[in-house]
């Protein structure tokens, strides 16, 4: 591209929004995206963090903050790591009240928490520590997310 590095991004929610169902295994998601976009850096832009609360749900916000859970949290991160992703974003990372109060039959109740690694509260969850653990394990070892520049086409 005469702009820059194309990059190509995708949203990834390996575990669905079931909250009381059973975990499903995580994908090789290098091989899928590489069939995709075989030559660009990897980019989630929305990286499983936690699950919603649908109205009428037969399971509580409760339980999709157990499901997707720090052990979760620590898997996927590293996995996508693993996988020579180059950057994600998990969503949510911060958690909180959707304006006016106004909850959406499709999106959830008031909250809009989906068990971030910082609730509704603004306290601090078991998330919020893997996640951090994470980034010092990145910092540490910079060459995971390394993006090596190529020449441009001619």
């Amino acid at each position: 591209s005469k702009y820059g590095t194309d990059f190509y991004a995708y949203d990834s929610y390996p575990l669905g929004f079931t909250c009381n169902g059973k975990r499903n295994a995580l994908s090789d998601h290098e091989a899928e995206f590489r069939a995709i976009a075989p030559t660009t850096p990897q980019f989630i832009t929305e990286a499983q963090g936690g699950a919603f609360t649908p109205w009428g749900a037969p399971f509580t916000p409760s339980a999709c903050a157990k499901f997707a859970d720090p052990a979760f949290t620590r898997q996927w991160g590293v996995s996508t790591i693993g996988n020579g992703v180059t950057a994600f974003n998990y969503y949510m990372l911060e958690g909180g009240t959707n304006w006016g109060w106004t909850g959406a039959p499709a999106s959830g109740f008031t909250s809009y928490d989906y068990g971030a690694a910082l609730d509704e509260e603004r306290t601090l969850t078991d998330k919020f520590a893997v996640q951090k653990e994470i980034g010092y394990f990145q910092r540490a070892l910079p060459w995971l997310a390394a993006t090596n520049p190529v020449s441009a086409p001619e």
